[in-house]
């Protein structure tokens, strides 16, 4: 299943953050195709360690490996941050988004069986996803849905559609191990998106109880 956009006509304003991120995404792209941080999560044994390691997982966040890995990421993070952009503010957005590929990227030096290098935005763009299924619930994503051998254009609830890419990320992690692609940083990135998701529907509604 491809995503095409949701059916939020009310929030279907430019995402400044979103656009920038993905403009930058592509520039790095065309400027470093294919280039990795070789980096070892054993090597962090101080805070000046800690902080290089970091910044190697925010640099990671802007490599990608082909053009279909920038292709996919960058369509899902238009077709669900920039409603997400749209509903809670560029800063919060940009919040999730690097609080998120940074977690992800630790989970994955964390429990991998390997120290290969990690590129991709895919854990940063599975916390905007998840905060999205958080705070957009209700939304319909229109989806590429290939049935029988005949491509359908479906829209889907946005809970059954995240839901079940939630659960195809957790099947892989089990039993895709070993496959080239880190999906301890989605998960990762999915957790801090719910949690970070839910700390602001929590505070929308207390403020919104408040008034």
């Amino acid at each position: 299943m491809i995503p095409l956009l949701d059916d939020n006509k009310s929030l279907k304003r430019i995402g400044i953050a979103t656009s920038a991120i993905i403009v930058l995404n592509v520039i790095m792209f065309l400027i470093f195709p294919d280039r990795t941080i070789p980096v070892n999560i054993s090597s962090v044994t101080n805070l000046q360690s800690f902080t290089l390691f970091t910044l190697a997982g925010i640099i990671s966040l802007f490599l990608h490996a082909n053009i279909l890995h920038i292709g996919f990421n960058m369509l899902y993070l238009y077709v669900f941050g920039t409603p997400l952009e749209n509903k809670i503010g560029k800063f919060k957005f940009l919040l999730i988004y690097f609080i998120s590929g940074i977690a992800g990227f630790y989970l994955y030096y964390l429990t991998a069986a390997t120290n290969l290098p990690v590129i991709g935005a895919s854990g940063a763009i599975s916390g905007v996803i998840a905060a999205y299924l958080v705070l957009l619930p209700k939304s319909k994503i229109l989806s590429l849905w290939p049935i029988l051998w005949i491509i359908r254009l479906i829209y889907i609830p946005a809970w059954i559609f995240i839901g079940f890419w939630i659960v195809s990320q957790l099947i892989s992690l089990t039993l895709l191990q070993g496959d080239g692609i880190a999906y301890q940083s989605h998960i990762g990135g999915i957790i801090i998106g719910l949690i970070i998701g839910l700390i602001y529907l929590k505070a929308s509604r207390k403020n919104l109880i408040l008034a």
